[in-house]
C-alpha cells in the first residue's frame, strides 16, 4: 500500500512535452530495482511505458484533477505478472 501526499503540479513538461493535457496534474515518482524489464500503465490505458531501473526515477501521470488521480490504478507488468497499485493511502492536495 502506498502512503504519502501528492501535490498538484502545473507546467511540468518533463513527463510529456508533446501532450499539454498531461503537463499539469498529479504525478507519482518511484524507483524500480527489479531484474526483469517492467512496463507500467495507469488505469485501463493500453499505452504501456517501459520502466527504467534504479537509480533513474520513473514517473506515472495519475490524472489532471484530484478526482481522477484518486481513482487511478497503476499497473506494473513484469513478464506475465501484473501488480495493481491503488491510490487509497495517498492524500491529494
Amino acid at each position: 500500500m502506498l502512503t504519502g501526499t501528492l501535490k498538484k503540479v502545473t507546467g511540468y513538461t518533463g513527463f510529456n512535452d508533446s501532450n499539454v493535457s498531461e503537463q499539469s496534474g498529479y504525478y507519482l515518482p518511484f524507483l524500480y530495482d527489479g531484474e526483469q524489464e517492467a512496463k507500467m500503465y495507469v488505469k485501463s490505458s493500453t499505452k504501456q511505458a517501459v520502466i527504467d531501473k534504479a537509480p533513474t526515477v520513473n514517473v506515472a501521470f495519475l490524472g489532471a484533477t484530484k478526482t481522477t488521480a484518486q481513482k487511478a490504478i497503476l499497473s506494473i507488468v513484469v513478464g506475465d505478472q501484473t501488480t495493481k497499485v491503488n491510490m487509497n493511502g495517498i492524500t491529494f492536495e
